[in-house]
């Protein structure tokens, strides 16, 4: 999930001194760091990855998160992410498991149809 480097990195929006920052890897995933901690990404294809909700302050920013850029889904969509240990597409609703997901990805990278 976090592989890439990261191109760019800027305060949330509408939250500057929050304790969270929007990181940028270079395919144009989102990243989501609260504190220290990495905590969810989003894809340019609209896949959403949460690795955990931790804290209070955290889920919070979580929910700015997908205010900014959940593309309508909420943080309940991320925490059912969390909870199920699965990743969602934002765009179409589609639930995967990691599996399936680490398959779809490799198909996309090796040109193969999913």
């Amino acid at each position: 999930m976090f592989g890439m480097n990261i191109v760019n990195s800027f305060p949330m929006p509408e939250h500057e001194s929050a304790q969270c920052r929007i990181l940028v890897r270079e395919d144009g995933t989102l990243l989501l760091q609260s504190y220290s901690t990495i905590v969810l990404s989003l894809s340019r294809d609209g896949w959403l990855d949460c690795t955990g909700l931790y804290s209070r302050t955290t889920i919070k920013h979580i929910g700015w998160f997908m205010r900014n850029y959940g593309r309508g889904c909420t943080y309940y969509t991320a925490k059912k992410a969390y909870e199920t240990d699965t990743v969602v597409n934002v765009e179409t609703g589609e639930v995967l498991t990691y599996a399936e997901y680490n398959v779809l990805r490799e198909n996309e990278k090796s040109g193969a149809i999913a």
